[in-house]
């Protein structure tokens, strides 16, 4: 993020850079510097743009913490990361601890997930309803679909023996509490949790 107002706070220098071969009129000069220099710096920027100023509207510490990791953790493996969270988000009727717990292992699953697909990407959402805050996470999937149910089992994992303790810790996370709901989809070669805390 500090590497995108860095490139905005430059930006006037990285035009001046051009002005030479304008001033000389060298039109392959200036073709050849924007495309070896100021063209790739822009794309590299692009990619490095995942909405951190949108985890702004999480306005609870702990909760903005745990999203912005993972985020970063998305971009370091290449994952492109889109993030919906258009209205401030002050409370959650869920203790923070497993708030953080829940959310943690709904995006180390998703992370891992994507880094096995062709497109790299997961969505991130919150959404404020009258009585509710809805997260919604969605990543792409490849391989063979298991049922869903299965997910949930201590132990079962598809990657691999020693695994799948991620997903029955959400179980039990949840089995806590009377307001909350999960809901786990395939759509599409999609992967969608909806996790829902009533207030």
């Amino acid at each position: 993020y500090n590497e995108i107002r860095k490139f905005k706070h430059d930006y006037i220098n990285i035009l001046l850079s051009m002005s030479e071969y304008i001033e000389q009129n060298d039109m392959k000069g200036l073709k050849n510097h924007f495309e070896s220099n100021i063209l790739s710096l822009s794309k590299d920027i692009g990619k490095r743009d995942f909405n951190l100023d949108l985890i702004q509207n999480i306005k609870i510490p702990e909760l903005k913490g745990v999203i912005s990791s993972k985020v970063i953790a998305a971009y370091d493996k290449g994952i492109n990361t889109h993030i919906d969270i258009l209205e401030p988000i002050e409370y959650v009727s869920m203790d923070i601890i497993d708030l953080c717990r829940a959310l943690g292992i709904l995006l180390d699953n998703a992370i891992e997930a994507s880094e096995k697909t062709s497109i790299k990407s997961i969505e991130l959402g919150f959404i404020n309803k009258r009585n509710s805050v809805m997260i919604v996470i969605t990543n792409l999937y490849s391989g063979d679909i298991p049922p869903i149910f299965k997910l949930y089992e201590n132990g079962f994992s598809t990657k691999g023996g020693n695994r799948g303790l991620g997903l029955s810790n959400l179980k039990e996370i949840l089995s806590l509490y009377n307001n909350t709901s999960l809901d786990t989809s395939f759509e599409n070669d999609k992967f969608i949790q909806i996790l829902e805390i009533k207030n």
